[in-house]
């Protein structure tokens, strides 16, 4: 599987995408106006990976916190007998173009009387809201992709 470096790299290469010269917080700026926004679940039940209850995260607006996902990783996973329990750790980007860091527990039971997996997901938003130079350049490679992909969607052309 290509990481999103090679991704980004390939396309700049096949002159598919040109973000030279354009800075992390334009980069933002632009998608925001593009990529959709989801409320962010603090805990959520369910089985088969549907959730029938989830509490959501309420921002300073008294609103549903909204955010669009655009970095991942595993911290940390354990398989069991009966299921599996992983920790990720998940960037959000937020409509105001503010990043939110979160942990994610996500927990998988197999149940063997009604053949389903229950599933449990349980977020938190971390204290520390710093951000690694490499996750930095994951993040803004992330959303020059989705930028160039909606833009060649829509038959248009990336401009400098």
């Amino acid at each position: 599987m290509m990481t999103l470096k090679e991704r980004f790299k390939e396309m700049k290469e096949k002159k598919q995408i040109v973000w030279n010269g354009k800075s992390g917080q334009e980069i933002v700026e632009k998608a925001i106006g593009i990529v959709g926004f989801e409320p962010i679940a603090k805990i959520a039940k369910g089985d088969d990976w549907v959730f029938e209850s989830v509490e959501y995260y309420i921002g300073k607006n008294r609103k549903y916190q909204m955010g669009h996902l655009v970095y991942e990783r595993q911290e940390y996973r354990c398989e069991g007998i009966d299921g599996d329990i992983e920790v990720r750790k998940q960037i959000f980007v937020c409509p105001d173009g503010s990043i939110l860091v979160c942990f994610v527990t996500r927990e998988e039971n197999n149940c063997g009387s009604c053949e389903m997996i229950h599933c449990n997901l349980n977020r938190i938003i971390s204290n520390n809201q710093e951000l690694t130079q490499e996750e930095k350049e994951d993040i803004l490679t992330y959303l020059a992709i989705e930028i160039n992909q909606f833009l060649v969607s829509r038959g248009e052309t990336i401009r400098n």
